[in-house]
């Protein structure tokens, strides 16, 4: 009898060292095979940082309340990179290089003229302009004027912009001028450009600011500054007057 029953109690043993075993090899799987698959972030699992977590279906944050979904901190380098150069719906950058969208306007327009004689008559080019939101405006405008004789003729060019009606100055840029020879053919270039100001008596002083329902007028003059006129000379060969708008600051 003593035998038969260290026999059963020998095999109730082993039967229990092999179930502790196999619970204890179902633990150690379940962590290790839990904690893999979470590490590589399979659907429904929780994001684990610092690991690469792969989704096959999209992930989406849903807060609540006032405050960022979503703030991203870093010590140094970009908060956030991507490998697309799709453009994504929504997402508004509210400043490039340090400027906010008011200081990009963008629209420009330009006059060609020239074969006119400004000995009697100021030679003028005007561009009709008005905006859409408030900017600054960048004029250029580049002359040549042939003197054809004449006895040391001056000539200047400006340019202004003019109210609507083209009546009153508002604002200017610096002006261009020259010497033409005497007694002989002679062509010299006219340039001029800039921001155009109230006042153009000091570099500081502040650009002019086109507004919204409001029309103006860009005129490039060319003339006479001093000399004598022969015939028809001296006269502008070709002109341009270009401009763009810049935008506030």
């Amino acid at each position: 009898m003593i035998p038969m029953i260290r026999s059963a109690a020998s095999k109730v043993m082993w039967v229990g060292r092999a179930t502790v075993f196999l619970v204890g090899l179902a633990v150690i799987l379940a962590l290790v095979v839990g904690v893999a698959s979470t590490a590589f972030g399979a659907n429904g699992n929780p994001f684990l940082l610092g690991k690469n977590n792969v989704a096959t279906a999209v992930s989406t944050l849903v807060k609540r309340g006032a405050g960022p979904a979503l703030k991203l901190q870093v010590g140094s380098g970009p908060p956030l990179a991507v490998n697309s150069l799709k453009k994504v719906a929504n997402l508004n950058a509210d400043r490039l290089d340090s400027l906010d969208s008011p200081s990009f306007a963008g629209s420009g327009n330009s006059v060609y003229t020239g074969g006119t004689t400004f000995c009697s008559s100021n030679q003028v080019s005007t561009i009709p302009i008005s905006v859409t939101r408030r900017s600054r405006l960048y004029a250029s405008a580049h002359g040549d004027v042939v003197a054809n004789g004449n006895a040391n003729a001056s000539t200047i060019m400006n340019i202004e912009l003019r109210n609507g009606a083209n009546t009153t100055t508002l604002a200017r840029t610096g002006f261009g001028s020259n010497v033409l020879s005497a007694n002989a053919v002679d062509i010299r270039p006219l340039e001029a450009e800039g921001v155009l100001k109230s006042d153009i008596s000091t570099p500081s002083e502040a650009p002019f600011v086109l507004t919204p329902g409001n029309n103006y007028v860009l005129r490039l003059m060319v003339s006479l500054n001093g000399g004598t006129c022969t015939g028809s000379a001296p006269y502008l060969w070709d002109s341009s007057l270009s401009y763009i708008l810049l935008g506030t600051p």
